[in-house]
Formats: structure tokens, C-alpha cells, sequence
């Protein structure tokens, strides 16, 4: 995202980074096709999540972003009193890190994928959500000499800190706080049993098969 100098002042995600994990890079066309507003970056290799987010960090550095919003495809951003993410993240995002709790959404009893989006595929969730938060930072308050970003946090500078929409902070990966009422992830986490098979079978985005983990939470 990026501020716009402009007397009219348009709100809206100047920029999608897509990471394309096949070795083939097989999401070329569908980034062409999508406009000059989405990257896709071709990144192939086993368990390259953390390092993808990382590498989009400091893209974002590099093209001037104002923040960064270090999220999956099956993760979707929802507003309850902002009418654009400008304001949202003008609110509640001036400095360090914004966490932002997950609500977990199941299967639906779905077996099979249908080609029609998950968020009309999938329509119920868990009553309660996660603690585990996902991240919009800002991007000047990120310190990428720590380390590579993890899954569910990133590196600040000293005098910056992770917060909830209600101010408060907390650190690392969770926020058992848990706060809602402005904004949440709806993570569609296992999708069709199809799906969600297949995804297991890839094995997870930040494990090597036999080699255990690559990093810690």
C-alpha cells in the first residue's frame, strides 16, 4: 500500500505480489492477464514461505510502499467499521505491526472442488477465533537484518512494537486477545477434503519431508 500525494485521494491496494512456487511457473499468464497492478514472482523450491514473505518485504522497501500486508491466498481481509484499508490502516497502523486474528472456516462437508470462489463455497466457521494473527506492517519500521520474516510475524526496529486493533501490544505469533470487531482474517484453511488432501500431500510450506523445520515460530 502507498500513500497517493494527490488532491483527490484514491484509496485502494496499489499492488498484489504473487509467489508462484512450481517449478514450472505456471501462474506467468495469470499474472499478465490480471493487469500491471499484480507481480507474480516466480519462486520455486521446498518449504519457501518464510523467505517468499521476506523477499516481499523488501520489495515493498525497494518500491515505496507504506505498508505491507503478509498474507496467504486463502486469507481474506475483513472490514467492519472502515470503508477503505487507507483509513483503516491510518487508524490503527501508524507505526510497527498490526495483528489481526484468524476465524477459521472448515469444509462445509464439501468432498469434491467445484470452480466457484471458496468464500461462496464455504460459509461456516468456528464460533471462536484463533489466536494466531497474521500481520500488516509498516514497511519503514520493518528490520529485515534480524532474519527471514516468519509465517506469522515480522522483525522490528527497536522502538517499534506488534499491536492489536485495540492498541494493545503483544508479541511474536498470537494474540489470545483476540479482537474482532474491527477486523479479521477469514482463513478458509482446509477447503473441500479434496483439497484439503492434496495440501497435505504437498507437505507444509515451512518443512523440509525429513529434514524437520526450517526455522522456529
Amino acid at each position: 500500500l502507498r500513500h497517493s500525494s494527490s488532491f483527490l485521494t484514491v484509496y485502494r491496494f496499489d499492488a498484489f505480489y504473487v509467489y508462484d512456487n512450481s517449478d514450472d511457473f505456471s501462474l506467468r499468464q495469470w499474472g499478465w492477464e490480471k493487469g500491471c497492478h499484480v507481480e507474480v514472482v516466480h519462486y520455486p523450491g521446498v518449504a519457501m514461505q518464510w523467505t517468499a514473505y521476506h523477499h516481499c518485504a523488501a520489495m515493498a522497501l525497494e518500491n515505496n510502499h507504506t505498508w505491507v500486508a503478509l498474507f496467504d491466498p486463502d486469507e481474506i481481509l475483513i472490514l467492519k467499521k472502515h470503508a477503505n484499508i487507507h483509513v483503516f490502516l491510518e487508524d490503527h497502523c501508524q507505526s510497527g505491526a498490526l495483528g489481526i486474528n484468524w476465524l477459521v472456516f472448515g469444509t462445509g462437508e464439501r468432498l469434491t472442488y467445484s470452480p466457484l470462489p471458496f468464500t461462496k463455497r464455504f460459509q461456516f466457521r468456528k464460533r471462536k477465533p484463533e489466536a494466531l494473527i497474521k500481520s500488516i506492517v509498516r514497511v519503514s519500521d520493518l528490520d529485515l537484518t534480524k532474519g527471514t520474516i516468519r509465517t506469522h510475524y515480522p522483525y522490528l526496529k527497536p522502538g517499534f512494537s506488534q499491536h492489536d486493533t485495540q492498541g494493545r501490544n503483544f508479541s511474536r505469533h498470537s494474540n489470545p486477545a483476540a479482537p474482532i470487531d474491527v477486523a479479521v482474517l477469514h482463513h478458509y484453511r482446509y477447503k473441500s477434503f479434496q483439497e484439503y488432501v492434496q495440501k497435505r500431500e504437498r507437505g507444509q510450506v515451512t518443512f523440509e519431508r525429513g529434514k524437520g523445520e526450517i526455522g522456529q515460530l
